[in-house]
């Protein structure tokens, strides 16, 4: 552990110095194209500034160190304020359809599993559920949560694609 930490702890640090910066390439050299651009520009920072977008990068660049993987979730803020919320996630809350696809395009389904407070379910889903006895990472019970499976479905040309929620 002592060699390996040492080691991670240095690239992690190097690769916080270079997060990546949002920004909006204009459509043409038209003047309009350009100011848009930089509107849109400018609104991409003010959002990430809000959603404390180098925290989120690097967790997942922690998660991607560690795991060889990372991955972002993308959704609306449920506390009712209808902004963008973007979390990372970890590698071992995400199950996708197919272990040998190489890219996610590839997927027709991704399920992310998690354990959540009871009181968060309701509060998010408005469904009450029991507690659950389910363990963390490192073994240690997590009182008063269950399990939370979402899947993520491709959409095909029978329908719109299907966002499926429940909790065991």
């Amino acid at each position: 552990f002592n060699h390996v930490s040492a080691i991670v702890e240095t690239r992690l640090s190097k690769l916080a110095r270079v997060l990546p910066a949002m920004c909006v390439r204009p459509a043409s050299g038209d003047g309009d194209d350009l100011m848009t651009a930089r509107a849109s520009t400018k609104i991409l920072a003010a959002a990430s500034n809000a959603l404390d977008m180098s925290h989120i990068l690097s967790r997942g660049t922690l998660w991607a160190e560690l795991c060889g993987a990372a991955f972002y979730k993308v959704g609306w803020d449920d506390t009712g304020d209808g902004d963008v919320a973007i979390e990372t996630v970890s590698p071992f809350e995400i199950y996708p359809e197919d272990l040998a696809a190489a890219d996610m395009a590839d997927q027709g389904s991704i399920i992310h599993a998690r354990a959540v407070p009871v009181e968060r379910i309701y509060a998010t889903y408005g469904v009450e559920v029991a507690a659950e006895p389910l363990h963390g990472v490192d073994g240690a019970p997590l009182a008063g949560c269950a399990l939370v499976i979402e899947r993520y479905t491709r959409p095909t040309g029978d329908d719109c694609g299907a966002l499926t929620v429940g909790a065991n």
